[in-house]
């Protein structure tokens, strides 16, 4: 794996440059043939998206923003069956279980009070905490708004909006079913059926199943991890009459498996630190200066010492050498419940259109694992009873267990009311407000015999087992008003002008446990926290048909992401951290050929990042403090036809990142011994590293995918081969972005066959995804010294291959 012992940048930018040449000489010959033939109108009108980007429906041509949007053909031809898929699709968007970074802005904080800044929309619907872990099934379009969107969604809008668009029930008898099956014994089903009841009442059903077998082993328990069981129901009913629509929405989903969230760890044994700050590689921490260490002394649970005399109790244990394979005392556990719904009215007063949007949803998650990613060599001196697992179910054990249970839920409703004109003169507009409710709680429980063999040394009661980090509640309400007004200057000139007042409310009740008992034995209590701010975002948009087939514009915009408040510490009083601001410009072209068969879009913009929040993991907990950065770049996407049979389609994107004017401590190296380290300050605490100039983590620098497909006919069949290849360039994993923060870059190589009768009553597809089995490092999440500081690493997932088969009727 070449990430691990060595980086080589220069590997991967010979890849990219090699991807770039080739890209020009196709687009090259394109240029000179692809328009030589015409296609035919209806090959034309495929090409056009229309999109909701501005809560009306417009050609995706004709809108001001930079957007790329996938209707329901494109997923299917792309192979995109989820938001990690999406991101192999659109230029300066990465995407893992994790979370999402566009153009470099998304979700560095660590609170329970935090939130991204992608919003996540579902049928328009703002989600707080989606099951973005779920497959795409049913869906009619995916659209990705890029840039703040400060006016028409507001707040937590700062990297832009990602908004998942479902089938709605129709007026006709149709559905389909999709049957797979895999390697890894994947089985996958996916279906709808659509029923008309009576005029003007519609309902549509669908669904979708996975079963599969994990992508990784767990040597010390046998088993395979990394699995998936999960599925999805949605029902969709329409009804009409006269001037007024609506639209029910009710979704659940469920997955309960031994995903590994994190698929491996990484580590060069440190006597002081655990792992170095220097080098990675297939061992285990060094467990003699950690808190575990200490506690498994002065009980005598562990045949150890203090200092020099110390014994790492991970010594001999084994870290296998293949990302695919790991070794830990107890395989994870992963359980995720969603319950949603949504309800569109929308009634047509002739050149005014009211919409109602109501919303809600709740959420369960529960996730388990080896919270050490061990197993340690050494073993108790005595056999100890404990809640290992945290479930109020305690174990009898002489290893040295550690885990770590973190449980989560919430609930909350959305409101939006918004009224929009389309008159005949030059003056149109759209004015709104909307209301969030959001109520959550969660819970970070760490368990180890030595914290247990503490507990019972000291006569604690059971609640001092291990350490705990809760918040209980968590409320967030938020209410905006906002307009847009569009001007038309000219027949091809218009102008655009947007203003919304955001105001938000948070509180939480927090509380660590960490032998700190009250007076009586009593758990502490909990301590509270709050934000409250309003502010005002907008933007303004001059855009010009250049041609009747060209639009530029030029944009500025101001996006808004709520502050917060961090988790309690014992010892620590709870502190907030600031809201983002995004200040952004941005000019953009798009455009199509005359006959419809080239579309493309160019756009490049800067940034100046105000109070960006950083995570930061802490001895025993995390704080989220501010800084500034500047973004800009570079983005351009294009989709081609040069016959009625051929098409290609592709995207490119540059970006450039920078933290500013910034120092702080890293955790990973306290005493500042990377190389490259500029040294602000020393404290007691440790070194304050100014990482002004660096770059934000998870924002390659380039990204670029292609993609092209053929329809061949084969006498009353039709046979389409396609190809997709996505390569982005190394990345920092932090914002220290020391040499072992520094990890290649990366690709993916996609096929598919598509056979089909010219019925259309059937087809059969066999694909391959990650065609060439790389195993690079996708995303990396540093320990705390509780563990040693070793590397938990996301890898690509494998090569995977199957057959699927649709009936459609």
């Amino acid at each position: 794996m070449q990430n691990v012992q060595s980086f080589t940048p220069n590997h991967a930018l010979s890849r990219i440059r090699t991807a770039v040449s080739v890209g020009a000489l196709v687009l090259a010959g394109l240029s000179h043939t692809a328009w030589a033939q015409d296609i035919s109108e209806e090959a034309a009108d495929e090409n056009i998206i229309i999109v909701t980007a501005q809560k009306k429906s417009q050609d995706i041509q004709n809108v001001p923003l930079a957007i790329s949007a996938f209707d329901s053909g494109t997923i299917d031809d792309k192979v995109i069956d989820d938001a990690v898929d999406l991101s192999f699709s659109v230029p300066n968007l990465t995407v893992d279980i994790f979370g999402a970074s566009l153009r470099g802005v998304g979700n560095l904080a660590i609170s329970a009070t935090s939130e991204s800044g992608l919003g996540y929309h579902v049928n328009g619907v703002y989600l707080g905490s989606a099951a973005t872990e779920a497959e795409y099934y049913d869906i009619e379009r995916i659209e990705v708004l890029r840039g703040p969107q400060g006016t028409l969604y507001g707040r937590n809008t700062t990297a832009g909006v990602l908004n998942v668009i479902t089938q709605k029930a129709t007026d006709d008898f149709e559905g389909y079913v999709t049957a797979g099956y895999g390697n890894y014994n994947s089985v996958k089903l996916r279906g709808a059926i659509n029923l008309p009841i009576t005029d003007g009442l519609s309902t549509r059903v669908a669904g979708f199943f996975l079963d599969r077998d994990g992508y990784a082993t767990n040597l010390f328990t046998g088993n395979d991890v990394d699995d998936r069981e999960m599925f999805g129901l949605r029902s969709s009913t329409k009804l009409e009459f006269g001037d007024t629509r609506a639209d029910l929405v009710i979704s659940y989903f469920r997955e309960d498996d031994r995903r590994l969230a994190r698929t491996k760890v990484l580590c060069a044994k440190d006597v002081t630190l655990g792992c170095s700050p220097l080098s990675v590689g297939f061992e285990t921490p060094d467990s003699r200066n950690t808190l575990y260490n200490t506690l498994g002394a002065v009980t005598g649970i562990i045949a150890t010492g203090f200092g020099p005399a110390a014994v790492d109790f991970n010594a001999n244990s084994f870290n296998p050498a293949d990302t695919r394979l790991i070794n830990e005392d107890v395989d994870p556990t992963y359980f995720v419940e969603e319950w949603s719904a949504s309800l569109e009215i929308t009634h047509d007063f002739g050149g005014l259109t009211l919409t109602s949007l109501s919303g809600y949803q709740e959420i369960e998650r529960e996730l388990f694992k080896d919270f050490d990613r061990v197993v340690p060599s050494q073993g108790l001196t005595a056999p100890i009873t404990f809640d290992f697992f945290a479930n109020g179910n305690p174990i009898t054990t002489d290893m040295i267990l550690a885990g770590r249970r973190d449980l989560s839920e919430a609930r909350e409703y959305y409101q939006e009311l918004r009224l929009a004109s389309d008159f005949e003169g030059p003056l149109n507009f759209i004015l709104g407000g909307n209301y969030y409710n959001r109520r959550s709680s969660g819970s970070a429980n760490f368990t180890h015999v030595t914290i247990a063999a503490r507990q019972q040394q000291l006569g604690l009661p059971d609640t001092f087992d291990s350490v705990v980090t809760e918040s209980n509640p968590v409320r967030t309400k938020s209410f905006g008003i906002f307009g847009e007004v569009y001007f038309d200057l000219s027949e091809d000139t218009r102008l655009t002008g947007g203003l919304r007042y955001s105001h938000d409310d948070k509180t939480i009740m927090t509380r660590q446990i960490f032998f700190n008992p009250q007076p009586d034995l009593s758990p502490p209590d909990f301590t509270f926290g709050e934000f409250s701010k309003g502010v005002f975002t907008g933007r303004i948009v001059l855009d010009h048909k250049i041609t009747p087939d060209l639009l530029g514009y030029i944009s500025a915009s101001r996006g808004y992401k709520a502050g917060g408040i961090n988790p309690g510490e014992v010892g620590v009083e709870t502190q907030g951290f600031d809201p983002e601001f995004l200040n952004a410009i941005e000019v953009g072209l798009k455009g199509s050929s005359v006959d419809g068969a080239f579309t493309g879009s160019l756009s490049t913009f800067y940034y100046d990042y105000k109070d960006l929040q950083i995570g930061q993991t802490t001895a025993t907990a995390a704080l989220t403090i501010n800084t500034d950065a500047t973004v800009w770049g570079v983005e351009a996407e294009f989709a081609a036809r040069p016959s009625s049979r051929f098409q290609i389609d592709g995207s490119f994107s540059y970006l450039n990142t920078q933290v500013k004017d910034f120092a702080t401590i890293d955790e990973t190296d306290p005493f500042g011994t990377a190389p490259n380290t500029v040294v602000a300050e020393v404290t007691a605490a440790g070194v304050l590293k100014d990482v002004d100039g660096n770059a934000l983590p998870f924002s390659p620098d380039i990204k670029i995918a292609i993609g092209a497909q053929y329809e061949i006919p084969a006498g009353n069949w039709t046979i389409t081969p396609r190809i997709d290849h996505y390569l982005q360039s190394e990345f920092a994993s932090s914002i220290f972005s020391k040499p072992i923060d520094i990890f290649d870059g990366y690709s993916q190589t996609d096929i598919k066959l598509l056979l089909a009768p010219d019925s259309g009553s059937w087809e059969l597809r066999g694909y391959v995804k990650n065609l060439f089995n790389n195993d690079d490092i996708t995303r990396v999440l540093p320990a705390g010294r509780l563990v040693g500081r070793f590397r938990e690493v996301v890898i690509l997932e494998p090569r995977t291959y199957g057959v699927e088969a649709t009936f459609r009727f």
